[in-house]
């Protein structure tokens, strides 16, 4: 769809089923993105009252660390807010 995905990872099993060569994923890295998936969580425990999302953002600095950050790598160069604090992410691999 060319757009951003969050994925929540507390199995520890998202790196065996991603295609490295259509995506760049990582560990959310910077205050914009954070916010943003905060956020995102937010409305849907609003919305549906869930009760993980409700526990993901009463414990969101430590739970943050079990989320993945992925995009599609011709998007990169497309976003307002860069998904890295690092100079440059390579999209060659």
């Amino acid at each position: 769809t060319g757009g951003m995905a969050f994925i929540y990872d507390k199995k520890v099993d998202f790196e065996k089923k991603v295609n490295p060569e259509t995506v760049v994923y990582q560990k959310p890295e910077t205050e914009y993105w954070k916010n943003f998936l905060k956020d995102h969580i937010y409305i849907h425990y609003e919305e549906t009252n869930s009760k993980i999302a409700k526990y993901i953002l009463d414990e969101f600095d430590r739970e943050v660390c079990n989320f993945f950050q992925v995009c599609p790598k011709e998007m990169l160069d497309k976003l307002k807010n860069p998904i890295s604090a690092k100079k440059s992410i390579d999209i060659a691999s």
